[in-house]
Formats: structure tokens, C-alpha cells, sequence
């Protein structure tokens, strides 16, 4: 699944690299959009390299703009625990767009009910040509030698090429995409009241505390080389003064990344190593209490009343 918004280009830019994809036709690739742009559903449209299914976020604050979880006029004002009001919506909703699509691919989308494992993406996430083909495999290896990891991370443990057939584990952050199997679905929403209640509106973020805390899985099998690549340079939390810079970023990853690795067909994992090296991004504990952004009660009820009702 890839949660998209409104980054025609970048989202471009990534269906061009999961065009590329080795045996990417055996899957279903879902696009969940958090907003009605022509841009993004002509992309859609021009898919013909694997199965495609579109949903929409019905209670996306980009398309409810004058009713919860959009900006309500009569929403009344809660300041989270350092004093900062509720976030734009581009923000606060990406963790309500997060929580509902997983909601709703895991227990309502029919098409998909036969799968275990659900690859969670974003639309300027660009991906290798064995990205399917090591995810595929580390989702056998994963309950063979982690069977108590909550899923599969892409983060990146190392730099070094030929590391390209090792793996290891990580935790969620920073997110480059991961995979979940449907018992670590179960376990999250077991915990929903902590998930929705968290002051923290980055979603990753979110489980990574969860994670520390011991609520759900904090350890993810990784490969030691990354197999995607963000150049989400222009976003909802950074912005470059060259917002064109987007080809350079798309270059960097053909050249230092992608070729690269195919080269050392990264494909093919018939014989790897498994380093049983841990990477935390975050030290235990640092999350605290959250970031903030994900105070206000109305948030809180909406995010629980999805569970069941997506």
C-alpha cells in the first residue's frame, strides 16, 4: 500500500521505480489517497505493470475541510503539553490517514484478506528493482529467526554495498518502508486506546514509543542494506529552498543506490548471513511523552471509533 496526498511529482517519480520492481505484477499495489487531486488519480490511472485497487480516506481532513477531523469551525481550542494548539491539517491527519488505511486494508478490503504481510509505503518513497523479491524473503526468514519482531523494516544499518545479503534488526524509525503481518495488526489494535491517545502526531513516532514501552514489538528484521530511498526533500516537515532538486535526489539513488545493487544481485538471497546486528535510531525512552500535536480529544475519539468501523 502506498499513502499518498498531493506530491504528483514525487509519486511520479516512485511508480516509475516500482515499474522497474522484479515480479511486481504477482502483487496487488493499493493506493490509499488522503485527498482528491486529478493529478494523483491520472498517475493511478496510467499504472499497467501489477494489479491496482484505489481507496480513499472518507474522513481525511483534506476532503472534510469544514467538519472533523478537518478544521471544524466550532472544534474547541486544546493545547497539547507544550502549549501548542491542534497542528494544519496536513500534519494531524497523517496520522488519522495511517490508522484508518490499516484499519481498513486488514479487516474490511476483501481483496486482500488471504495476505499476511501488508508493505506500508508512501508516495515519495522510491524503491529498489529487488525491493518485492527481499521483502518476499524476509517475510519467510522472519519467523524462523525473529519470530517476536513486529515486522519488516527497510531502515538502513549500513552504508557498506556489500552487506547487500545480510540482515538485521531495527527499530521503526525513521521509516523507509515496512512490512506487517496480520498478528502484529491484531497486537496494535489491541492496543488502539494507547495508539490514538499518544500526543504525538507522526504515526511512526507513535509505535517506536509504543515499541519502547513494551505495548507491541520494538525490534523489526531489516535488511542491512536499505532497499528504498526518501527524497521527500519538499513535505510536511522539511522544506528545501529548491524544491527542484528532486532530480538530483532521483539521480543519487539511480547511481549510489539502485545500480549498485543490482549488480551485486541483490535479488538473490540464496545464501545470506544473518548479523544479529541491532540499529535503534532512537535511544529508549527518548520519545517521552511525544512531540505533541495529538491533544485534542476530538482526535482521540475519531481515531478509536475507526477500530471496527473503517
Amino acid at each position: 500500500m502506498i499513502r499518498v496526498a498531493k506530491k504528483a511529482r514525487y509519486f511520479e517519480a516512485a511508480l516509475n521505480r516500482w515499474r522497474k520492481v522484479k515480479d511486481i505484477s504477482k502483487t496487488i499495489l493499493i493506493i490509499s489517497h488522503d485527498a482528491l487531486d486529478p493529478a494523483m488519480f491520472n498517475l493511478v490511472d496510467k499504472i499497467d505493470f501489477c494489479q491496482t485497487k484505489q481507496i480513499i480516506h472518507r474522513y481525511s481532513g483534506n476532503i472534510l475541510i469544514d467538519h472533523h477531523p478537518g478544521d471544524e469551525p466550532g472544534i474547541p481550542p486544546v493545547q497539547d503539553q507544550y502549549g501548542n494548539p491542534r497542528p494544519a491539517i496536513p500534519l494531524v491527519n497523517m496520522k488519522h490517514h495511517f490508522w484508518w488505511a490499516l484499519n481498513f486494508i486488514f479487516d474490511s478490503f476483501k481483496e486482500i484478506q488471504d495476505a499476511d504481510y501488508i508493505t506500508l509505503m508512501e508516495e515519495d518513497h522510491l524503491v529498489t528493482e529487488d525491493f518485492y523479491l527481499t521483502m518476499k524473503f524476509l517475510a519467510g526468514l522472519q519467523p524462523e529467526i525473529c519470530s517476536d519482531c513486529f515486522g519488516i523494516n527497510m531502515a538502513e544499518l549500513s552504508n557498506n554495498l556489500d552487506d547487500v545479503h545480510k540482515t538485521g534488526f531495527a527499530q521503526l524509525t525513521p521509516n523507509l518502508g515496512f512490512a506487517i503481518p496480520r498478528k502484529s495488526w491484531r497486537e496494535l489494535k489491541d492496543q488502539a486506546t494507547t495508539f490514538c491517545s499518544f500526543s504525538e502526531y507522526n504515526w511512526d513516532l507513535t509505535l517506536t514509543s509504543m515499541g519502547q514501552a513494551k505495548v507491541i514489538g520494538y525490534k523489526f528484521l531489516s535488511p542491512l542494506v536499505s532497499r528504498s530511498f526518501h527524497i521527500g526533500i519538499c513535505g510536511a516537515h522539511f522544506r528545501s529552498e529548491n524544491c527542484d532538486e528532486i532530480e538530483t535526489q532521483i539521480l543519487r539513488f539511480d547511481e549510489t543506490i539502485n545500480l549498485p545493487l543490482q549488480q551485486r544481485n541483490a535479488w538473490n538471497w540464496s545464501h545470506y548471513e544473518d548479523t544479529r546486528t541491532y540499529k535503534g535510531a532512537l535511544p529508549s525512552g527518548f520519545l517521552g511523552s511525544g512531540f505533541g500535536g495529538w491533544s485534542h480529544p476530538w482526535d482521540h475519539s475519531h481515531c478509536l471509533s475507526i477500530v471496527d468501523h473503517a
